[in-house]
């Protein structure tokens, strides 16, 4: 079992938290390249399932790349924006104050009109991180492939979209993935493949 680090949005933070996300997903970069018969090209390893002679077909683990997310029983650690709190001589007090919830780790509250100087969730350590999520499943597909189930379990809520004839989850991760991934050149209509990580949250210890 590893453990690494994964950046979540404040938003997406708050989905968590809720119970409402459970997937994320991460453009695969490189792209992959499929091969003549088919099958996907990533990094010089195959991802998909290679026919015998017979005609039946067989996925090939040994070729199958790593995920830079894990594996089911892996476990992610949450990076998200915060702030260390210090006394009034400047120096750590050991608790985190979290951008999301305005709370520290303890549960005490900032005033609305405190001014927070936050860290990008970049530098956050790992002993400040209070969410842990363990790898249930991983996949690839295609980013508009995904459905309106799996579009919930990302954790947006419904929006209207394209004319549609009401909103809906697709609708709402349409819009999510564009703020995200628009300006990096993976935007919805380029339709890259992505990670599909499956988790859950890890209650037990979690701060």
């Amino acid at each position: 079992m590893k453990e690494r680090p994964i950046l979540f949005s404040g938003e997406m933070v708050r989905a968590i938290l809720n119970g409402r996300k459970t997937q994320t997903r991460r453009v695969m970069k490189p792209q992959p390249s499929l091969t003549p018969s088919g099958l996907m090209n990533w990094k010089g390893s195959i991802i998909g399932e290679v026919p015998h002679e017979s005609g039946d077909f067989t996925r090939y683990d040994e070729v199958t790349p790593r995920c830079p997310y894990g594996k089911p029983g892996d476990r992610l650690w949450v990076r998200e924006k915060f702030q260390y709190v210090t006394d009034w001589t400047g120096i750590r007090t050991g608790n985190i104050l979290y951008a999301t919830t305005m709370s520290d780790k303890q549960g005490y509250g900032w005033g609305a009109d405190t001014c927070v100087v936050w860290k990008p969730s970049i530098h956050m350590p790992r002993w400040a991180s209070r969410i842990t999520l363990e790898v249930v499943s991983v996949r690839v597909e295609l980013v508009q492939d995904i459905s309106e189930d799996d579009a919930k379990a990302e954790g947006v809520l419904p929006v209207h979209c394209n004319g549609g004839d009401g909103a809906t989850h697709v609708g709402g991760f349409y819009f999510l993935w564009g703020e995200i991934n628009e300006k990096r050149g993976y935007g919805w209509d380029t339709n890259p493949w992505v990670w599909v990580v499956e988790f859950r949250r890890q209650r037990e210890g979690n701060r």
